[in-house]
């Protein structure tokens, strides 16, 4: 059976009516496998949680996962009331395996909207695997959720019931670029230059360099000096955030453009001199460096 409507409230009676025809006094809890970007050779935690968990008297999951990609450790931080609860892993093949979770209970069990049954603990060897809810294998009662009294419930479509994770690598491109803050500038002028970082993480590290040559001391993300015409600066960028790529990132180089002082003078003669009483003298300016 395939139902697809995107109204919640249609798709709340459409569910009930189905658990009508075929026979269910209720629904199955909404249960969800959370999904992490993560590093290679890390330990992660995935959380498995549930909504619409009313009067639960046993859950059966299967869960599998490619081990190439993950290496199962175990489950942790189980939720107090599932006691007994059972979560094993089993070879399917090289390429998958399966967790098991079974659950039984003597009194019917409710728990809010949230909550996390347990947190499944891997160690991320690299790649990219799905954590999928397997409800076809065994008639589908490998995922199955039933009352006190061991009636099944409805799990119908089984993607709105039961709803994958994955786990993939993370990856954070490390960059910078820089600028000054004046280009052309007088010779003698003072030139603050600036880094600009993309996923620099915490506590970066810069290194700045003119004509390739490392600036000792300047590690900052800014550096002030007085440049020579023709000086090219540039800035190496060290992140520290998990799983970066293209790390450490040199930045775009800066070409200074430093114009020579041009001594600026006046010199100023008359037409005639010296006049006689009541003649009109025009004074002329003869100027170097004047500009335009």
């Amino acid at each position: 059976m395939s139902i697809r409507i995107f109204h919640p409230g249609i798709t709340t009676a459409i569910l009930f009516l189905v658990s009508i025809v075929t026979g269910y006094n209720q629904n199955a809890p909404v249960t969800t496998i959370g999904s992490t970007e993560t590093c290679p050779f890390t330990n992660n935690l995935v959380p498995v949680t549930v909504d619409n968990f009313h009067n639960i008297g046993s859950i059966s999951l299967r869960i599998e996962y490619d081990p190439t990609v993950l290496n199962y450790q175990g489950a942790s931080n189980i939720n107090s009331n599932l006691t007994g609860i059972e979560i094993h892993d089993n070879v399917i093949s090289s390429t998958l395996h399966k967790i098991n979770v079974i659950w039984l209970n003597t009194t019917a069990l409710s728990l809010p909207n949230g909550t996390r049954l347990f947190d499944l603990s891997f160690t991320y060897i690299g790649g990219t695997t799905n954590l999928n809810f397997n409800n076809s294998s065994n008639n589908g009662i490998d995922c199955e959720y039933a009352d006190q009294a061991g009636n099944p419930l409805n799990d119908n479509p089984t993607s709105f019931y039961y709803i994958d994770g994955s786990v993939t690598e993370a990856n954070y491109p490390v960059s910078v670029t820089i600028d000054a803050s004046a280009n052309p500038v007088c010779q003698g002028t003072s030139v603050t230059f600036s880094a600009s970082p993309v996923n620099e993480g915490s506590s970066p590290s810069y290194q700045w360099k003119v004509n390739g040559e490392a600036i000792p001391g300047a590690i900052s993300s800014s550096y002030t000096y007085v440049p020579a015409n023709e000086d090219q600066v540039s800035c190496s960028l060290t992140s520290n955030i998990p799983c970066p790529s293209g790390n450490p990132a040199t930045s775009n180089t800066v070409a200074m453009t430093v114009q020579p002082l041009y001594p600026v003078s006046v010199t100023i003669d008359a037409s005639a001199n010296p006049v006689c009483q009541g003649t009109s003298v025009t004074f002329s300016a003869s100027p170097v460096n004047e500009g335009s």
